[in-house]
């Protein structure tokens, strides 16, 4: 079960970290676009 739980929490984590990764790259485009 903890194994599960280990392997559950470190996608979520992969998966917060690529969104969010991916989320500032498009922000920082748009700001690019502005400037």
């Amino acid at each position: 079960p903890f194994a599960i739980s280990s392997a559950v929490v470190g996608v979520i984590a992969f998966g917060f970290f690529i969104w969010a990764d991916l989320a500032w790259e498009r922000e920082a485009v748009e700001v690019d676009a502005i400037d």
